[in-house]
């Protein structure tokens, strides 16, 4: 599995993914990649960026929950900004 997810020649011979490699030869408008999985697999691991989804199985938060959190951040300058703009 690492010699595909990798690309090399021999397992743990090589750090990065062969898909992230790939990115550094795409034109910057079109290199783009995302995991759709909790973690990056290592086919997509290295030095350019990736970014991840993975769908929550978190219960949807609670009236209650989100106005403590509110009431929480108040008083915090940088805090209350970041809460007051994910909630719009």
């Amino acid at each position: 599995q690492n010699v595909l997810e990798s690309g090399g020649l021999s397992a743990y011979q090589v750090k990065d993914g062969w898909l992230n490699r790939l990115l550094g030869v795409l034109p910057p408008t079109e290199a783009k990649a995302i995991a759709v999985s909790a973690t990056v697999p290592l086919a997509l691991r290295g030095k350019h960026d990736v970014s991840s989804y993975a769908p929550s199985n978190l219960p949807q938060a609670s009236d209650d929950l989100m106005q403590r959190v509110a009431m929480l951040y108040q008083g915090d300058a940088q805090l209350h900004g970041l809460w007051s703009e994910a909630m719009s």
